[in-house]
């Protein structure tokens, strides 16, 4: 009888083993629905393997854009505004723009727990979609063009100094 009790359970251990690997393929990050030029989106992020995105500067973002235009991207940078405080509310359209050349302007989306004021010189962990845009002729020449940045997540790390 302690026989069958004892192959059971190793049974079951190895069944639930097998399903919590399964399962982890099918676990989601974030999820939320948000806005993206006047059409609604619903976004989820999981995971499909081991994935980590692995936080930057804003500086190496910049220098390095190719290598992560159109990809998910983690970086800090220093918003840098012509009005302190921004105020982003849930039906607003605000763009934050960083400090420094090329610029980076981030559209937070409307995400649930998203900072909704936002200081100059306070320094944010931003996590969302790059896309390189080209504004004039004369920055495809120097290869300096704007970076958008559609974030679905904003951590504040500091306040300005």
């Amino acid at each position: 009888m302690k026989g069958k009790i004892i192959c059971i359970v190793i049974a079951l251990m190895v069944l639930s083993i097998g399903a919590i690997i399964g399962a982890e393929r099918l676990i989601t990050y974030w999820h939320f629905s948000s806005t993206l030029n006047g059409v609604p989106v619903e976004v989820s992020v999981g995971r499909v393997g081991a994935v980590y995105i692995e936080p930057m500067r804003a500086r190496d973002l910049r220098h390095n854009w190719a290598e992560h235009e159109g990809r998910l991207v983690r970086f800090t940078g220093v918003v840098e505004n012509n009005s302190s405080p921004i105020f982003i509310g849930p039906d607003s359209d605000s763009i934050l723009t960083l400090e420094g050349s090329p610029t980076i302007e981030v559209y937070p989306l409307k995400a649930s727990r998203l900072p909704a004021i936002y200081h100059e010189g306070d320094t944010y962990q931003f996590t969302g979609f790059l896309i390189r845009h080209e504004v004039h002729a004369e920055h495809q020449k120097s290869g300096n063009a704007k970076m958008h940045v559609y974030a679905f997540q904003i951590r504040h790390l500091r306040e300005a100094q």
